[in-house]
């Protein structure tokens, strides 16, 4: 048996009970109550959570804060803390547990996810010779202010065996089993108060719909319309107190799939209503665009720093200055946009249509979403293959950037219907596509940081006069990403390859029943 066991009670039974069933074999003996503040942290998502890893802090009083660690092994570790727990995963180091929390964490920021009151009436229980043997804590929990509210009454037992009397401890476990029926937990503690609080933590912005075979196009449209409005609620909060980047970045894809989805459920809105949605979509994604470019820059910057000799490093300090000043100042504008009037109107709208019924008024509506989805996809894939059959490898960037735009909507159109459509031949296909979207990602992506290190440089001279080997230093930087630019073209042009082959278009014609059709 572990050292300590979480117990949850039978709704019949209460902690009286449990002691006096307890108290048959034992000596009880009533501690005073102690009340605490515990909150669990973690990413927005719950990357510690999936790791089956649990972090808390108990605060007992204005003073005493310990942090509680618990992995996977059940291993729980404790640590005096001083102050709020760091956000960053790099400031845990010295930590024994610092390393878990980095690998599980990555970039995202660790923020207090369940806070709690809790009432704690600790029990000594005794043997015949007054020896303590165990502690029997009934922890009562409450909402914290401002905190999560509990969608029900909640309370659970705490029982902790001391060294030595761990065979004793068993016997007072198997009393309160056999008896009671009482259950121990076998789930994290933060996992098990996690189904039983009105939060969407952990929040996931993966694409996670559940159609049922005969769905028709209106109900696919609006599921994944609504599941898409959920997350872009989800993180706007998140963004707006710029608690970790990872919530813009997921408004962002909320943002672009939700205007790719527009296109490909068209025919669900009237041409008036489409270009308004699109509009208003096409705002959002505009308003958030130079705060995560800044964020993408920054994430960047360590691997910019390694393309230098060391000499060269510190040379690159005023630009990431300019950048986390830029970054600031676009983060304020975002904030007041997504407080604005106009933004709440934009998803209040949105709600409202979804809500209202006019996806399913058009005849299209009631078509069939398997046989709606094969078509759509096979259209597009088509249409993206008859773009990029005339690129070359001299091709202008300008139209690896385009194609990359429509390999992008062939992704989202296929993850939209994989529920529906999923098979090893599909799923083949689209993890090769994403193979090629990395690429011409990578290739986009050089081409920018190349074109913005200029315009940095620029404004760095003309506003602030920095040095000379400051200027030098980003035209080295340049120099090395225009290298790897030109070294990237070369995997786009065998994507390309890929894209236009006659087995690849052989393969999407028999996965979406299309073999009877010619090129």
């Amino acid at each position: 048996m572990n050292d300590m066991k979480l117990l949850e009670l039978p709704q019949n039974v209460d902690f009286d009970e449990l002691k006096a069933t307890i108290g048959s074999g034992f000596v009880l003996q009533t501690m005073p109550v102690q009340n605490v503040v515990w909150s669990f942290y973690d990413s927005f998502d719950g990357a510690l959570l999936a790791k089956d890893c649990m972090l808390m802090l108990e605060s007992i009083g204005r003073t005493q804060r310990f942090v509680h660690w618990m992995d996977a092994e059940q291993s729980e570790k404790f640590d005096y803390f001083a102050d709020d727990l760091p956000s960053a995963a790099n400031a845990w180091k010295g930590k024994a547990f610092s390393k878990k929390i980095s690998k599980s964490l990555g970039i995202r920021a660790l923020l207090p996810q369940i806070t709690l009151k809790v009432q704690i009436q600790p029990v000594r229980v005794l043997n015949q010779d007054g020896k303590t043997l165990a502690w029997l804590n009934h922890l009562q929990f409450s909402p914290a202010a401002r905190g999560p509210a509990l969608t029900r009454p909640l309370a659970l037992v705490r029982l902790q065996a001391l060294r030595g009397f761990e065979k004793e401890t068993r016997q007072v476990l198997r009393l309160a089993v056999e008896n009671l029926h009482v259950q121990p937990l076998t789930s994290l503690l933060v996992a098990y108060l996690a189904q039983y609080i009105d939060s969407p933590w952990p929040f996931n912005s993966r694409l996670d719909f559940h159609f049922h075979a005969d769905a028709n196009v209106a109900e696919v449209g609006q599921q994944i319309f609504t599941r898409l409005l959920q997350a872009i609620e989800a993180n706007k909060e998140g963004t707006v107190r710029d608690l970790d980047i990872e919530f813009l970045h997921d408004l962002r894809v909320a943002t672009r799939r939700t205007r790719s989805a527009l296109g490909e459920f068209k025919p669900l809105f009237s041409s008036d209503l489409l270009e308004k949605q699109k509009q208003d979509f096409r705002w959002i994604q505009q308003i958030t665009g130079e705060t995560r470019d800044m964020d993408v820059y920054l994430q960047k910057f360590p691997g910019y720093e390694n393309r230098l000799s060391a000499d060269w490093k510190i040379y690159l300090h005023p630009l990431k200055e300019l950048l986390q000043q830029r970054r600031a100042l676009a983060q304020r504008q975002l904030a007041r946009h997504l407080r604005s009037a106009r933004f709440r109107e934009v998803l209040q709208n949105w709600h409202d249509i979804l809500q209202s019924g006019q996806l399913y008024e058009t005849e299209i509506a009631k078509m069939p979403a398997v046989e709606y989805a094969h078509s759509v996809i096979y259209k597009r894939y088509r249409k993206t293959r008859k773009e990029g059959k005339p690129i070359k490898a001299d091709s202008e960037a300008e139209v690896f950037h385009e194609l990359r735009k429509s390999l992008k909507k062939l992704r989202y159109s296929m993850e939209f219907f994989r529920p529906l459509l999923a098979n090893d031949d599909f799923d083949a296909l689209l993890s090769r596509l994403k193979t090629a979207l990395d690429d011409f990602g990578d290739f986009q992506d050089y081409e920018v940081q190349v074109h913005k290190l200029r315009d940095f440089a620029q404004e760095l001279y003309e506003k602030q006069h920095v040095p000379v080997d400051v200027l030098l230093a980003i035209g080295q930087l340049m120099d090395s990403l225009q290298q790897q630019h030109v070294k990237q073209k070369s995997d786009c042009v065998q994507q390309l390859e890929w894209l236009c082959s006659k087995k690849t278009s052989l393969a999407f014609k028999q996965c979406f029943s299309c073999a009877n059709e010619s090129d």
